[in-house]
């Protein structure tokens, strides 16, 4: 039997694998359950990023950054 529908969704927050480094991957483990269906073109990706200065201090209201996706 094949499920064709979209009987729920669920929201899970997942932590990385290991702490962030400068110019790493983000990598995050999400187990395998043979009755779920992951549809990563439909995940959704949420960050909550603070963006300093090299030596951790924050920025100046007027510094000029921006995040390269």
């Amino acid at each position: 039997m094949m499920q064709l529908s979209i009987d729920d969704k669920i929201y899970t927050e997942i932590s990385p694998l290991s702490a962030i480094a400068d110019g790493g991957p983000i990598e995050f483990f999400i187990p395998g359950d043979g009755d779920k269906y992951l549809d990563l073109n439909n995940t959704l990706l949420h960050l909550r990023v603070k963006i300093t200065n090299a030596n951790g201090t924050d920025l100046a209201n007027d510094a000029a950054v921006a995040l390269i996706l």
